[in-house]
């Protein structure tokens, strides 16, 4: 409902980091810094056509911050970026194959700040798709719209690294929501993340990393997921967040932005 919407969604952000990964350890200061720095990119599990949650990241959003539109609602055939009404930050087009960027297609693309190749379990283990061909081809026709191409996987396609090459090869960032190490101790969840990120970057040394939490329903969860970010921050290029639209969720939002951004856009 626009009602819940406006009411739950305090911000919706991200941005370009173009400084490197922070290396050795870093001090809380300079960590709370880089928190408050780093962009951060929203992934909404629905239709954000919607002129409340627009609205609201019109409010909050800084200018490299992004909003991710998926391709099931990107793609149909009276969908314009421009039409959004995003006027600060970026949207970003989710496609699921490479078919989405044709010609026929390029009007729903066109004024898109990044393209998001995130293939689906199916994809990636189906004898009939090659992953890494189709990011390739993504990779050639990001270029040609001169925009980054943001690639990731399913958690649990992560644990191979064989998957992470193939996909990061292509990829100015990978986008690592390593879900099933959320609820782990924040020891796991980094050696975890620790390794995508060297087999990333022994197949694109300049890939960007960026780290995807969720806006959980259950209250109690919620501090976890920020704690994770900030332990993590110096591992990151950039943040995200998924969200869904219910109450629980999109409070989940606010609270998470809030700590992320205590002064605001």
């Amino acid at each position: 409902m626009l009602t819940t919407v406006m009411k739950y969604c305090m911000a919706a952000v991200m941005m370009f980091f173009t400084g490197p990964v922070w290396s050795g350890p870093i001090s809380p200061s300079v960590r709370a810094e880089k928190i408050r720095a780093t962009p951060v990119t929203i992934y909404p599990g629905f239709d954000v056509r919607d002129a409340a949650f627009v609205a609201c990241f019109n409010r909050f959003a800084r200018t490299d911050d992004a909003l991710v539109i998926s391709h099931m609602e990107a793609f149909k055939g009276s969908f314009r970026v421009a039409d959004l009404g995003v006027a600060r930050g970026q949207v970003w087009v989710q496609v699921d194959r490479e078919a989405n960027l044709g010609q026929s297609l390029r009007k729903n693309v066109e004024g898109a700040r990044g393209i998001v190749f995130i293939p689906d379990r199916d994809q990636v283990v189906s004898k009939h798709s090659n992953v890494r061909r189709t990011a390739s081809q993504l990779a050639e026709e990001a270029k040609a719209l001169g925009v980054p191409l943001i690639v990731g996987l399913d958690d649990r396609d992560t644990w191979s690294l064989a998957n992470v090459a193939d996909i990061a090869r292509s990829g100015d960032v990978l986008t690592i929501c390593a879900s099933s190490r959320l609820h782990g101790s924040v020891a796991e969840y980094r050696a975890h993340i620790e390794k995508v990120i060297r087999a990333a970057r022994e197949e694109n040394p300049r890939i960007k990393v960026e780290l995807a939490f969720i806006a959980t329903m259950a209250v109690e969860d919620r501090a976890r997921m920020f704690d994770l970010a900030v332990a993590n921050i110096d591992l990151a290029d950039r943040l995200a967040i998924y969200c869904d639209n219910n109450q629980e969720s999109l409070e989940s939002l606010t609270a998470l932005l809030a700590r992320l951004r205590p002064d605001g856009a």
